[in-house]
């Protein structure tokens, strides 16, 4: 079976997830997905690409899955949603960049 590349959220969230697998710190799909609060086969759509969170969920499920991930809940959210990070300027203000 040919191996399907995911773009946008899901090509992220699976990116960070094989980053984890290969610092020897492996995540399986059921682990994320408790973690999130979903089912394994909701989190298996989401990186399958059959379907995505509920809009009106983004904000929490997606600072879910960063911290799940290891990451900063709303830096690792911005980053799954946009494919963004978020650059820290002298003074504190955040800034947005690719």
């Amino acid at each position: 079976m040919p191996e399907v590349v995911l773009s946008g959220a899901a090509g992220r969230i699976q990116a960070r997830l094989n980053e984890l697998a290969r610092d020897g710190r492996p995540m399986s799909q059921t682990e994320l997905a408790l973690a999130v609060g979903v089912g394994k086969s909701t989190v298996n759509q989401w990186l399958s690409g059959v379907s995505q969170p509920d809009r009106r969920r983004w904000p929490e499920l997606y600072e879910k899955i960063a911290v799940a991930l290891g990451l900063d809940a709303k830096e690792g959210a911005v980053w799954i949603l946009a494919g963004e990070t978020i650059r820290r300027e002298p003074h504190g203000s955040p800034k947005r960049r690719n």
